[in-house]
């Protein structure tokens, strides 16, 4: 970071970067994640699939249903209409 980006934080922000970097840290852990938790792509994989299999539950009313994401379209469109 270069010494003007520094003092945009200061003068836009009335902050020190490195403030609200230590507040965004302290944040991101009272969320029950740490940084490297919340930003790696396995932990996006995760909430996505998770993501997808409850609208999927949601638009079929089957509580049971499991996504199949290699025959999608005969196991998931054809069988359940969607």
């Amino acid at each position: 970071m270069t010494d003007n980006s520094a003092e945009f934080w200061e003068d836009v922000f009335g902050h020190q970067i490195m403030d609200v970097a230590r507040q965004y840290k302290q944040w991101a852990c009272t969320q029950n994640q740490n940084l490297l938790e919340r930003d790696s792509l396995g932990n996006l994989c995760k909430q996505i699939t998770k993501a997808v299999l409850s609208g999927l539950k949601k638009i079929t009313h089957k509580k049971h249903i499991v996504m199949n994401y290699h025959n999608y379209e005969t196991a998931i469109v054809e069988t359940y209409g969607v």
